[in-house]
């Protein structure tokens, strides 16, 4: 019974050692029995039902020999690499039975097996698990949509006389009580910190949120967001004495894009301070030539993902940092290409961080942020006087119009430029891509077609997302407007509907600008020259006549 006492003071020390709690609660038995249970309950912030299973292995199991019933404690070597009766340390403390065994154990331990039944209370916040008499390892898992770390938990149920022993001695008639040592979880609630925005960082963190949409070839800020969990000594501790066998643990942030982005070499990174970048020696870059990650690169224009990898040593430095301390953002921008215009362009961002020691890194649900260029294309509408659609008309776009005088020609994927066409299914559309939307642009034909009068006339121009419609890119883009108005006149000002990607001819009620021909000037709604010729004709004819009249007299 000494080593028993030995073995309760043991319990004890490692469960506080370990962060459990230490309460008890005791179950009369009449004698120790082959087959005894009793519960262990499980608490924490984070033991939510339906967000967390456990699995259990017993490490250390009860001697009953035959005649004698139970004697003491032995080691289980299932799930250990210890065999026999446990020992003790001269301060009463299981040899062997350490942190970084306990990790090792984790690793090696076969989680497809052992799932252990749960007993949940009402609210679903305290688990109980009913085990047999020794000492187990219990082992959570968060669900696939919950961002949660948990540490390797420890927890026993043990045999004591529930009378007083003297001498050394126990009475085997005596009654005897089971014991348990609840557990509780240890664990990092990332709290669904992985984010990822258009924007930029201060001191407050992200801010400065920029609309999800510029013009091809401008660069577009991005802000990845994580928070490190604080992870416990268990996860870095050697496995043995080998140092090449040192445990490390893996966070990182990862993404990709489509066609529509192409990256610019300027990823900075920033953990616990907005203001200054952490020194590049703490973690790692991997460029990827494809989204899927089997190939990599060392050109960020030709990379279409990328990993920033914090370093385990670094990581280490931050256990038991607050969650501001430990909190990471990664900056970079990317440049909008031609793509963006008949696609939207997309990039998706996740954390892929070490859940369990020793175990394969887990990643994070997606978050997927879009990028939009807008067009004009079959908004507007070249007509002639028939109101049919008249090609080889040249327009100018143009980003500022001050005191009457247009400059800063635009210079998007179509140029500052445009010509109309009437084949092809263009139907006489003015187009221009990779536009920002929100900007005022200003339009006018610069060039008539041969046998035509210019159109002078400017027009503002404004591409604008659907009414609701969330402009920090958490939303796909379907279609948007295209409001265009004649500044000589406000009245002359339509919107118009465009599919995002679409084609010219998907377009309908277009704005429409005319032309007339040269030869065929407008009527003015007055009653015309003709009558004036015609009477200018007749007078000349009188005149002649008079004349010659006149003429045949005087020569008589």
């Amino acid at each position: 019974m000494k080593k028993m006492k030995k073995f309760l003071s043991v319990l004890l020390a490692m469960a506080m050692v370990l962060g459990m709690s230490v309460t008890t609660f005791a179950k009369d038995i009449t004698k120790p029995q082959e087959g005894d249970t009793d519960k262990v309950t499980i608490t924490g912030t984070s033991i939510k039902k339906g967000e967390v299973t456990f699995k259990v292995y017993q490490l250390i199991r009860p001697i009953f020999e035959e005649g004698k019933g139970f004697t003491g404690y032995q080691w289980s070597n299932i799930y250990t690499d210890k065999t026999g009766p446990v020992e003790y340390e001269e301060n009463g403390d299981v040899r062997d039975l350490t942190s970084t065994n306990i990790t090792a154990w984790a690793a090696k331990a076969d989680r497809t097996i052992q799932d252990a039944t749960v007993t949940w209370n009402e609210a679903g916040t305290e688990a109980s698990i009913e085990l047999g008499v020794g000492t187990w390892m219990i082992l959570a898992s968060a669900a696939d949509d919950v961002n949660v770390v948990y540490n390797p938990m420890i927890a026993s149920v043990y045999y004591t006389q529930q009378d007083s022993m003297t001498g050394g001695t126990a009475d085997a008639d005596a009654a005897w009580k089971l014991t348990t040592t609840n557990a509780y979880e240890k664990s990092t609630d990332l709290g669904g910190q992985e984010s990822k925005q258009v924007g930029t960082l201060d001191a407050s963190g992200i801010s400065s949120l920029a609309k999800a949409s510029a013009e091809v070839g401008k660069n577009v800020p991005y802000v990845l967001k994580g928070l490190i969990p604080s992870y416990s000594a268990e996860y870095f501790n050697s496995a043995s004495s080998d140092m090449s066998q040192t445990r490390t643990v893996t966070y990182k942030l990862n993404d990709s894009k489509n066609a529509g982005l192409e990256y610019n070499n300027d990823i900075k990174v920033y953990v616990g301070n907005t203001t200054t970048p952490i020194a590049e020696t703490n973690y790692d870059i991997t460029l990827y030539k494809n989204a899927d990650k089997t190939e990599t690169t060392t050109n960020y224009a030709e990379a279409a993902a990328f990993s920033v990898a914090l370093k385990s040593s670094y990581i280490q430095t931050l256990t038991g940092a607050s969650d501001a301390q430990r909190t990471v953002y990664v900056t970079y921008t990317a440049k909008v290409t031609d793509a963006a215009v008949s696609q939207v362009a997309e990039n998706q961002f996740d954390v892929s961080y070490t859940r369990t020691p020793g175990q394969p890194e887990e990643t994070t649900d997606t978050k997927t942020v879009y990028t939009y260029t807008a067009a004009i294309n079959g908004a507007v509408v070249k007509i002639d006087e028939k109101d049919e659609a008249l090609g080889n008309a040249t327009f100018t776009l143009y980003e500022t119009y001050e005191n009457n005088t247009l400059s800063n020609p635009f210079a998007g994927t179509t140029g500052s430029t445009a010509t109309t066409s009437v084949k092809d299914g263009n139907d006489g559309s003015v187009d221009f891509t990779g536009l920002e939307f929100g900007k005022t642009y200003y339009l006018t034909e610069t060039k008539a077609p041969n046998g035509y009068s210019i159109n002078n006339t400017v027009y503002s121009v404004v591409c604008n997302y659907p009414a609701g419609f969330n402009e920090k890119g958490t939303t796909k883009l379907t279609e948007y407007s295209v409001t265009v108005t004649n500044l000589s006149d406000a009245k002359d000002t339509k919107t118009v509907t465009v599919p995002y990607g679409g084609s010219a001819t998907a377009v309908m009620n277009h704005f429409t600008i005319k032309n007339t021909k040269l030869n065929g000037l407008p009527s003015t709604g007055g009653i015309g020259t003709t009558i004036f010729t015609i009477g200018g004709c007749a007078i000349m004819i009188a005149a002649a006549g008079l004349y010659f009249s006149l003429r045949r007299r005087t020569e008589k």
